[in-house]
């Protein structure tokens, strides 16, 4: 949720937010894409630290404590997952992958303990 939710907040001069996802063998890997102003290249390396605003200094301030994407980061992580940035051309995609789930048989009960 953060990343859409910073994909619309800091994309003020694009028209798009897009949510996708795909399998990568064992795994899932959700996309945010926007096609706002993008990240300056030399903020890229504090992307995921705490309480770096990044651009505060050239935007309009805009509300936020600089830990979403830090905090994004731990809980992918926690999950056994890998969380990352590409740089576009115009805008900004910020990706998640995790391991997918196991499918569950027609009868079995997932709530109940194997």
């Amino acid at each position: 949720m953060n990343l859409v939710a910073n994909a619309a907040k800091y994309n003020r001069s694009g028209t798009l937010v897009r949510l996708s996802c795909r399998s990568l063998n064992d795994m899932v890997q959700v996309l945010v894409e926007d096609d706002g102003e993008g990240i300056d290249p030399s903020d890229i390396p504090r992307l995921f630290t705490p309480f770096d605003r990044l651009g505060q200094q050239t935007r309009a301030k805009v509300e936020g404590t600089g830990l979403g994407l830090a905090l994004s980061k731990r809980l992918v992580e926690s999950m056994h997952g890998e969380i990352g940035f590409d740089a576009r051309e115009k805008g900004a995609c910020f990706w998640f992958t995790l391991p997918a789930a196991k499918a569950i048989k027609e009868d079995e009960n997932p709530c109940q303990p194997d």
